[in-house]
């Protein structure tokens, strides 16, 4: 049997594959809500030392969003099993979501303290459900669309290894510019601080989310979803079992 050759969209094994900088820059939808979980690091010093709400309020909160977390994953992968549009199956999701997560994020770190004192709370949490409803959004799509990209068995470890080279970057170079470079501009984590912090990461989100969306254009169609010629119904309860009996798939909601 020939070997598969990665230089057209299709070989005689059906596998499909994609360009080396496609899937580099897929990687980086990845990166985008990784640079949002990185900054959200900082949300617990805006929220208590700006806002003035409580340390273990804020803290409490913030464990008790990994539990929604863990909620919306089925209900984001059902809505994405139905999801059939012009625009493919995955970048409405990816653009919606990191809509979400831009607007959520700038409005925790920008606007938070202007409310009246009795409200703060209430709106810092309906702004971690939108926030983790955004973040579960554009993640769903970094797991599901990676065969849609490309199921070549010799291109499929490449996208981690893209991912873990961005992961390192991004974490080591965020770590010297939130720490070290603002902190040296500003003194403290006074509200200028968080100003430039939260547009700062909002750019950059974006600009990893444009590219990711450019990346998989020409790939979000039926043909390469593998599900083309199956009429296959799912309903929500056909999710139950799974969750209810795959303790992996437990632990890794909350070990995300």
């Amino acid at each position: 049997m020939a070997r598969p050759k990665l230089g057209g969209e299709f070989s005689r094994e059906k596998y499909h594959t994609a360009k080396l900088w496609q899937i580099a820059f897929f990687a980086l939808n990845n990166s985008a809500t990784n640079l949002f979980l990185f900054g959200m690091g900082f949300v617990t010093y805006y929220a208590t030392g700006v806002a003035g709400l409580a340390v273990m309020t804020v803290s409490t909160i913030l464990g008790l969003m990994r539990v929604f977390d863990s909620i919306t994953d089925p209900i984001l992968g059902f809505i994405l099993d139905k999801t059939e549009t012009k625009f493919g199956k995955f970048r409405p999701i990816m653009v919606i979501g990191n809509i979400i997560l831009l607007v959520t994020f700038l409005l925790m770190f920008n606007v938070l303290h202007l409310f009246p004192q009795s409200l703060q709370l209430i709106v810092f949490v309906l702004l971690q459900l939108l926030y983790i409803i955004g973040y579960t959004m554009q993640t769903t799509v970094t797991r599901a669309a990676q065969t849609v990209l490309t199921n070549h068995p010799r291109q499929r470890p490449l996208f981690s290894i893209f991912d873990a080279i961005f992961t390192l970057s991004l974490f080591t170079f965020g770590q010297i510019y939130a720490s070290q470079y603002l902190i040296g501009k500003y003194g403290d984590f006074t509200y200028s601080y968080f100003i430039e912090l939260s547009f700062t990461f909002a750019a950059v989100g974006l600009l990893f989310t444009v590219l990711a969306v450019f990346a998989i254009r020409t790939k979000d169609r039926k043909e390469f979803y593998g599900i083309a010629e199956i009429n296959v119904q799912t309903r929500f309860r056909d999710y139950w079992p799974v969750l209810k009996r795959n303790r992996a798939l437990q632990m890794l909601q909350f070990l995300r």
